[in-house]
């Protein structure tokens, strides 16, 4: 006599696998997106020390006016850098002798909302979230 799996057996297990996954997918996206933070803050202080090293070459400071100046390709080019915009936006803003750059979140997790920001004299130093709840 052959020992099979009914159909019934067979939707039932593939049933609670199916919950079991309903269930551990959202506790995976929390350490992702704390991963995703520090990449941005990480990068934000790579901006702010790249600023510095433009502004000992040439005795100027890289405050890009607006638009596509600001953007990831003229800031890479720019301050030698190499991030990405796949998960964050980066951009920069400045007058005469300040800057602040920004990481806004990019694509699809529950922190879209988030932005990072850090001015060139925050005092510690430490980019800051325009809302703790919003960012992880």
């Amino acid at each position: 006599m052959k020992k099979s799996f009914t159909l019934l057996e067979l939707t039932v297990v593939i049933i609670i696998i199916g919950i079991l996954a309903g269930i551990a997918l959202p506790l995976f996206s929390k350490p992702k997106e704390y991963a995703l933070g520090k990449e941005a803050i990480a990068n934000l202080k790579f901006i702010a020390a790249a600023e510095r090293f433009y502004y000992m070459e040439r005795r100027i400071s890289y405050y890009p006016a607006s638009g596509n100046e600001a953007n990831i390709t003229n800031i890479n080019n720019n301050l030698r850098l190499a991030l990405t915009n796949a998960s964050w936006d980066y951009n920069i803003t400045g007058g005469s002798n300040n800057f602040t750059a920004y990481a806004n979140r990019q694509g699809s997790g529950g922190y879209l909302n988030c932005i990072y920001n850090l001015t060139h004299n925050d005092s510690d130093g430490e980019p800051n979230p325009n809302n703790k709840s919003w960012c992880p």
